[in-house]
């Protein structure tokens, strides 16, 4: 789905840190957040939801570490983030936050504002990466490529491939947000998945889930060859 949503870049952005790429641009990803800082942090995202509309919720970005680990208090950030927006909250006994979280766009650190008074949470400044050449004709290209090859007869034995084959079909849905959606459901590797956050350039994003995907297809028909009794127990392609 398309998203019109204001991100003023003019104030720091609180920063949810993690070590994989769990939201990219246009996904959808749920969130529990216990530890007391990012509880604080979603308290004051929700403090600026106007007459209860989370719609109003401030937005926060989802930053990755650069290097392995976050035990230190302020790990060192890669510089590419996901801004998303809560679009339903839940509060859970002892203050947690149970929260579903819409990936608004690309964006990149430009200064650190770190933890500091009462504040627990760390914040950034950010500057927005929008999308360079964009060329509907050669996205249309790629979509149709993509929804065929996810039809094939290797990619149907995944439930998840099937779903996305069933939603980039939409007409509706712009070939770039397609594109993107298939990345975040079927890229499950965390260094693919933040070069598809750091990638300004739809067309380039479009190749590599191009060859993420080819190389799935690939490794089950390698899988294929093997008698199903050599398989790990409880392996599937789900």
């Amino acid at each position: 789905m398309e998203v019109s949503i204001h991100i003023d870049y003019g104030r720091p952005v609180p920063l949810f840190v993690t070590e994989g790429v769990p939201l990219l641009p246009h996904g959808v990803t749920s969130f529990y957040m216990f530890e007391p800082l990012y509880r604080q942090m979603i308290d004051a995202c929700l403090k600026a939801a106007r007459g209860g509309s989370l719609l109003q919720a401030a937005p926060f970005a989802v930053a990755t570490v650069a290097g392995m680990g976050i035990d230190a208090a302020t790990p060192r950030l890669r510089a590419a983030v996901c801004v998303g927006k809560i679009v339903r909250h839940k509060s859970l006994v002892g203050g947690s936050h149970e929260i579903l979280v819409h990936g608004v766009c690309r964006a990149r650190i430009v200064s650190m504002d770190e933890a500091s008074g009462e504040r627990l949470y760390r914040r950034a400044r950010l500057e927005p990466v929008a999308d360079q050449h964009r060329k509907p004709a050669t996205l249309a290209s790629a979509r149709a490529g993509l929804e065929q090859m996810l039809k094939g007869s290797q990619l149907q034995k995944m439930e998840s491939a099937r779903q996305v084959a069933l939603l980039i079909a939409q007409q509706g849905l712009p070939p770039a947000v397609a594109l993107e959606l298939a990345g975040f459901v079927l890229i499950r590797d965390a260094e693919v998945r933040y070069q598809l956050l750091e990638e300004p350039d739809p067309r380039r994003r479009a190749k590599l889930v191009w060859r993420q995907v080819r190389r799935l297809e690939a490794l089950i028909a390698m899988a294929e060859k093997q008698s199903q009794s050599e398989w790990p127990r409880g392996v599937s392609w789900n």
